[in-house]
């Protein structure tokens, strides 16, 4: 059942991503980073702005709801009626979920630095992922197992009709790959049902984490995205905070390889991160790789 590669290919006709992708944070969040190797990626339905969610699931709702109507296929009809009904059923408190990791191609901003970045008191990390938009992270769960994740850089929308359209397209090849297979393989119609409904979940979820509000376009922003799709594949960590308990996922393994370059905010005027980053930099053989420079 070639569910993933129905959906691959439309992805892969969007924009490449920008060979360097900026992480604005707090001093102590990118301390954390570096000594960890480790970034911290945000339970979609646990981000701030929770209207962009609502939003962008609505946006799919939709979708699906106009290839069901749509449909001549019984089966493609049946299939999309029950992911609707999962949709709503799990809700917006489901786990797993999807979770992401924010980025910009904007170097050196300064609303990001407002915004993000302790109003220009933190670091902007670059990371060169070199155009690719695909990798690996690893997260450990409550016994110690590392499990391996696929990870995927999503550009951001700003248009609920450019996000709903592509919704149509990557659901539909979905379901048209499901009718076929069980038409021809009936006997393994409740294996296809398991299989295709999470693939439209996951995708469901990641273009719903993809949509933002028009009035953010100025952040040009990229979302580093992955989906945990069992319940028994990792616990995630919580923390508390103003909003309450944020859940997040760990992401280790890769973070420190594809950095390239640190920015310090303009609003940080001693030399002590300065010092703590070559030191770092030093210990870790990452000095002619990384480049430390400071924000005007």
């Amino acid at each position: 059942m070639a569910f993933s590669s129905a959906i691959d290919s439309l992805w892969d006709d969007s924009e490449q991503a920008p060979a360097v992708l900026y992480h604005y944070t707090n001093e102590e969040a990118a301390r954390g980073i570096l000594t960890n190797n480790s970034v911290w990626a945000t339970h979609v339905y646990d981000m701030k702005d929770q209207e962009e969610i609502r939003i962008g699931e609505a946006t799919i709702t939709r979708a699906i709801d106009s290839l069901r109507a749509k449909s001549s296929e019984q089966l493609q009809a049946t299939f999309l009626q029950g992911l609707l009904n999962e949709i709503e059923r799990l809700g917006p408190t489901r786990q797993p979920g999807a979770y992401v990791w924010s980025l910009t191609p904007r170097k050196d901003e300064s609303k990001h630095w407002r915004q993000y970045a302790a109003g220009g008191q933190g670091v902007a990390l670059g990371f060169c992922f070199g155009g690719q938009k695909r990798g690996k992270g690893r997260a450990t769960d409550s016994n110690g197992q590392v499990h391996e994740f696929e990870m995927r850089l999503v550009k951001c929308q700003y248009s609920e009709t450019d996000v709903e359209n592509l919704a149509i397209c990557m659901i539909d090849c979905v379901a048209k790959s499901y009718a076929e297979f069980v038409a021809t393989h009936p006997q393994l119609k409740p294996v296809a049902n398991r299989v295709a409904g999470i693939h439209c979940m996951n995708l469901a979820a990641e273009l719903a984490a993809s949509l933002k509000a028009k009035s953010f376009a100025w952040e040009k922003e990229w979302r580093l995205y992955t989906f945990v799709m069992r319940y028994n594949e990792v616990l995630p960590c919580s923390r508390g905070t103003s909003r309450g308990s944020v859940r997040y996922l760990p992401l280790t393994g890769f973070a420190l390889g594809l950095l390239t370059e640190i920015c310090i905010g303009p609003g940080y005027h001693d030399d002590l991160l300065k010092h703590y980053l070559d030191r770092f930099m030093a210990e870790t053989g990452a000095t002619s790789r990384v480049r430390i420079v400071q924000a005007h």
